[in-house]
């Protein structure tokens, strides 16, 4: 909610982004636990339970262990159209034994995303470190776990 002062009276607006999730998709954030999240960001975690995190086919975790640190899934709509858009918008390398077919981008500001398609579900992974070389290879191995958890 976002409170804007509209000529000396607060008024609200509720924005939401909506999510809309196929057949299927919403056991991608059932099929991850804590245990899978505490191993991509390699410290123990909070689930995130703010609302737009409960929204179905988003799910998201913070470390406890290094503030910022932060891992967001999420079902995208409009499966392989919309993967071929992000795909050709972003500056990415294609990765192989991801999903059915993978992308990463990999950002200076410290965050890797990582867009996958699997059964003709479209996910998004964003895994945010503060500090590790390795942040491509974590978010990569995670996307697998992902992919693999979601079946066929």
């Amino acid at each position: 909610m976002r409170l804007i002062l509209v000529g000396g009276i607060a008024t609200a607006l509720l924005i939401l982004q909506p999510v809309m999730v196929s057949a299927g998709s919403a056991d991608v954030c059932t099929a991850i636990d804590d245990p899978l999240a505490a191993q991509a960001l390699n410290a123990p975690v909070k689930r995130d339970t703010n609302p737009q995190s409960s929204l179905p086919g988003l799910c998201s975790w913070r470390s406890l262990g290094t503030p910022g640190d932060a891992l967001t899934v999420r079902v995208d709509d409009g499966g392989a159209d919309k993967y071929d858009f992000d795909r050709a918008k972003l500056p990415v390398h294609d990765l192989q034994g991801v999903g059915d077919k993978g992308f990463a981008f990999v950002s200076p500001a410290g965050f890797v995303q990582i867009g996958m398609m699997r059964a003709g579900t479209y996910v998004t992974i964003v895994l945010m470190l503060q500090k590790g070389a390795d942040r491509l290879q974590r978010a990569t191995d995670f996307a697998k776990l992902v992919a693999a958890k979601m079946g066929s």
